[in-house]
């Protein structure tokens, strides 16, 4: 049913190539839903943090640790 429902679909992701995605739960025929793009592994690490109240130096010596990316 997932198969024939196209909820599995395949998009480019920059540092693997082509991954397998969930696809968008609703179909429209008029107007048809289309995934352009996934975040990046570690793309929003930063803003998260900060919303978390990290200070930059803390990020940045996590970063230097090699905790995240």
């Amino acid at each position: 049913q997932m198969v024939h429902r196209q909820m599995v679909v395949e998009i480019d992701y920059a540092p693997l190539g082509k991954v397998k995605q969930i696809g968008i739960p609703f179909k429209m025929s008029e107007t048809p839903p289309e995934i352009k793009w996934i975040p990046r592994y570690g793309e929003h690490t930063e803003a998260i943090l900060a919303e978390l109240g990290y200070p930059e130096s803390e990020t940045q010596r996590l970063r230097d640790q090699g905790v995240i990316e």
